[in-house]
């Protein structure tokens, strides 16, 4: 009987055991959850506070990176006009005798050339004809002394139209074509304007190619280095597919355009492109000039903005990882605040960037 109530007592005892130490259990698990809770609560505010330290102490100067930079020099205020200057060289080869339709070649040149002139009086465009061919003849006798002559008929100066029409009636197509030598006269009459109120242009029109042995497209790719700022227009009057060739190269390699003409028409319009281009170059070129100063500053600008916010993640990435002045637990939070706001700052930059050079582009 007494074993019977020991084990009774035995079983009680183990039961109760059992009970109290699973509500143990339970309880010591809600305090760790409680414990958590809290700590996961303080965790994030830490958080928060250890990143805003961080940023306070690291982050860079970019109150210069918007409104700061300048809208630019230009205002639409007109530039004082520069002074224009064109040499234009006329082929008058024996080639020039051929006709298109019912018309000599050098009778329509010397027309369009007229009209051309005509345009230029009383404005700022000083002009000057040079042209070639007109003396000896297409012989191979004559060659030397066809391919030297080389004349300036109308002087360096405004535009007259009763003097040019007598310079025009002055020569014939006789000769052969020393376009290279042309080129340099053309060089030497413009070398004593070379400075920073002129626009110095070469409109060459021609029905064919060099004969004199001479390299034009040396020549003009030689004028800039020799310390002359040019523009060499060319203009091919019923050309074939070689002498096209060689203007085209002529006109490119003298920061010009080549334009192809077939007819009186299409030679009328060749030359009035170079008095359109003459007449807006000085107002053009300055305004394109002064924005081009504007986005260059700008871009220094954004250039430098990035530089700096670059820094600014470099030295937080270093106080997170390196230097531990974030806390283990939070640095991972930290780092993707900083990510979140890195990404932030660094599209607001390039989109006030974009927008200014979008405006500096709007006034050229």
């Amino acid at each position: 009987m007494k074993k019977i109530v020991l084990i009774i007592f035995i079983i009680i005892v183990v039961v109760f055991a059992f009970v109290l130490m699973t509500n143990s259990q339970d309880s010591v698990k809600d305090a760790i959850n409680d414990i958590a809770g809290s700590d996961t609560r303080v965790f994030s505010k830490t958080c928060i506070n250890e990143f805003n330290e961080l940023y306070a102490v690291n982050k860079a100067d970019l109150t210069q990176c918007s409104s700061a930079i300048r809208a630019g020099s230009f205002a639409g205020t007109e530039p004082t006009p520069k002074e224009n200057n064109v040499v234009l060289i006329f082929d008058a080869s024996g080639s020039m005798a051929g006709k298109v339709g019912d018309e000599r070649k050098i009778d329509m040149a010397k027309k369009a050339v007229e009209d051309f002139v005509a345009q230029l009086s009383g404005t700022n465009i000083q002009v000057s004809v040079v042209v070639y061919g007109h003396k000896g003849d297409n012989t191979d006798a004559n060659k030397k002394a066809s391919c030297a002559g080389i004349e300036e008929l109308y002087t360096f100066g405004s535009a007259d139209g009763a003097k040019m029409e007598r310079t025009l009636k002055s020569f014939e197509p006789t000769g052969w074509t020393p376009i290279a030598d042309a080129l340099e006269k053309a060089y030497a009459i413009l070398k004593p304007y070379n400075t920073d109120t002129y626009n110095n242009s070469i409109v060459l029109i021609s029905d064919g190619i060099e004969t004199c042995d001479g390299d034009p497209v040396a020549v003009v790719q030689s004028m800039e280095e020799r310390g002359l700022s040019v523009t060499a227009n060319v203009i091919g009057f019923d050309v074939d597919d070689e002498a096209a060739e060689q203007l085209n190269a002529i006109a490119e390699n003298g920061n010009g355009s080549y334009f192809s003409a077939a007819s009186q028409s299409e030679l009328d319009f060749a030359l009035q492109k170079q008095i359109d281009f003459m007449k807006k170059f000085d107002y053009r070129m300055q305004r394109v000039s002064e924005n081009l100063q504007d986005i260059n500053s700008a871009t220094e600008l954004h250039f430098g903005c990035v530089k700096a916010i670059e820094v600014e993640r470099a030295k937080i990435l270093l106080d997170i990882y390196a230097d531990e002045r974030v806390t283990k637990e939070c640095a991972e939070q930290v780092d993707a605040m900083y990510s979140e706001k890195y990404e932030e700052v660094q599209q607001s930059l390039w989109n006030s960037f974009n927008a200014m050079v979008k405006d500096f582009k709007q006034k050229s």
